[in-house]
């Protein structure tokens, strides 16, 4: 990239450099993309299985009545929720983004399920952070 064409000045074929540093670039920024897609795509995923792990230890902690098993509950539930927070809170924006500020039924519509996902993610958040705090105190 920069050295081809600190190089190529010196040689004065800046333009040819330029333009092939310009394709590197260009190859890099959609390989990041890419890499950007997959560890979004791998971190919902991740949030989905510990979802389905937290529900599972929960049914398990009903009959086995374990408080070490409740106080790590309630903090995979407080990290999960607030990843889940934050991945729906990026999912609303970039839904939002593809009408360009325009406001329609489909944007309306969309703005009312993040809304209502959002609010069942705080709500959450805030039930394990409760049995968090409560279980810190004990």
């Amino acid at each position: 990239g920069l050295g081809i064409c600190f190089s190529a000045i010196m040689q004065g074929r800046c333009a040819a450099a330029a333009a092939d540093a310009q394709g590197e670039t260009g190859k890099g920024f959609t390989n990041y993309l890419a890499a950007i897609g997959i560890i979004e795509t791998v971190a919902i995923f991740t949030m989905i299985f510990a979802l389905i792990g937290v529900i599972i230890a929960s049914v398990v902690n009903i009959f086995v009545k374990s408080s070490g098993l409740e106080f790590v509950i309630s903090i995979a539930g407080v990290l999960l929720f607030a990843g889940l927070t934050a991945y729906d809170s990026q999912r609303i924006k970039e839904n939002l983004q593809q009408f360009g500020g325009e406001v329609n039924d489909t944007t309306q519509k969309i703005a009312l399920m993040g809304a209502l996902s959002l609010y069942l993610d705080f709500i959450n958040l805030f039930l394990y952070l409760l049995r968090f705090l409560g279980k810190a105190r004990e």
